[in-house]
């Protein structure tokens, strides 16, 4: 990963995965509800164990569905990170619709959570174009007049 600070990296990754089970979660129907439903062939009057046991079973199920909710994200995220890196000319997109299937959890977050470029550097040539275009010699341009100006000096 490109982090200059193994904690940042390690930080990173565990969000990460917090992410994907929030994900997986979200998606994936829970069992506690075919555990609360139970099955149709229930006699009408059950007694105290058999409650007993039900609850105990339900409370089992929602434990059992929550550490494989955990332990699914943690499985996908470290497959996808030991993977090898691709290649900077790859297209994001090309490259996640081509994984959604061995990531479909990730493939998930990286289309809800698109690439932002890491440089500010387009930004900061749009303030410096509105700099050169309002200065001493240009300061009774309207506002209306400078917003064509940008617009068409950025768009074209």
């Amino acid at each position: 990963m490109a982090f200059f600070s193994a904690s940042k990296a390690n930080d990173a990754v565990k969000r990460l995965k917090s992410e994907c089970a929030t994900e997986i979660r979200t998606t994936v129907p829970t069992q506690m509800e075919d555990a609360e439903a139970g099955p149709s062939s229930q006699p009408s009057a059950p007694s105290s164990d058999d409650n007993l046991r039900h609850l105990l079973d339900v409370d089992v199920k929602k434990s059992r569905a929550n550490s494989n909710v955990t332990t699914d994200a943690v499985v996908e995220v470290q497959r996808c990170i030991s993977e090898a890196n691709t290649p900077r000319s790859q297209d994001p997109l090309q490259y996640w619709q081509t994984q959604r299937l061995h990531y479909p959890n990730l493939y998930k977050l990286a289309m809800k959570f698109p690439c932002t470029p890491s440089s500010s550097v387009p930004c900061e040539r749009v303030f410096s174009k509105a700099g050169e275009m309002v200065s001493k010699r240009r300061n009774r341009l309207g506002t209306n007049i400078l917003k064509q100006l940008m617009f068409w000096n950025k768009n074209a």
